[in-house]
């Protein structure tokens, strides 16, 4: 099974693919992601909401797993990703003071 980063905002989700192959693979289920107007060659926007949750059951199906993206803070990691296959358990720590 092949393993998905994910990371997410307010406007838009992205699945970080660990190589052109797979990235390709998961193009079929969005769009190319873009930062400051330039691809993102190993990234895929799959949009947010209802949307970005059925692109990753269908990629789950597939056969992908998910992972979250580094960039993701500990505290963010919750929600319906946090259900994905392969997702850690959530560990959400607690704030620097």
């Amino acid at each position: 099974m092949t393993e998905l980063r994910f990371s997410s905002s307010p406007r838009m989700t992205w699945l970080w693919a660990p190589d052109a192959e797979t990235a390709a693979r998961v193009r079929g289920y969005g769009r190319p992601a873009r930062r400051a107007g330039a691809e993102l060659p190993l990234v895929t926007n799959i949009d947010i909401g209802v949307t970005a949750y059925e692109t990753c059951q269908s990629l789950a199906a597939a056969g992908f797993t998910f992972t979250w993206h580094e960039s993701v803070h500990p505290l963010n990691r919750s929600g319906w990703p946090a259900d994905l296959p392969g997702m850690p358990a959530t560990d959400q720590g607690t704030p620097a003071s």
